[in-house]
């Protein structure tokens, strides 16, 4: 994974291997809610939890809202 890290970013830029870096745990977390629901039938992976995986998905959209804003895409009134 490191390599496919180090490809990235000598082929697009360090900004990109930023961005699928913060990507990372989504596609972590939505590959193991598959392997729970429709893989394993609830033998492995995680299950939803109310209120953590609620608290979990807030916080990942938090943290790609703000990668977002970082980067530019999203502006905000009043950030200039």
């Amino acid at each position: 994974l490191n390599s496919l890290s180090i490809v990235i970013t000598y082929m697009l830029s360090s900004v990109w291997h930023a961005i699928l870096d913060n990507f990372r745990p989504v596609f972590v977390w939505i590959s193991s809610l598959i392997i729970f629901y429709l893989v394993s039938s609830g033998t492995a992976g995680e299950e939803w939890t109310w209120p953590a995986s609620y608290v979990q998905l807030l916080g990942t959209v938090v943290l790609l809202f703000g990668t977002a804003v970082y980067n530019g895409s999203v502006a905000l009134p009043g950030l200039e």
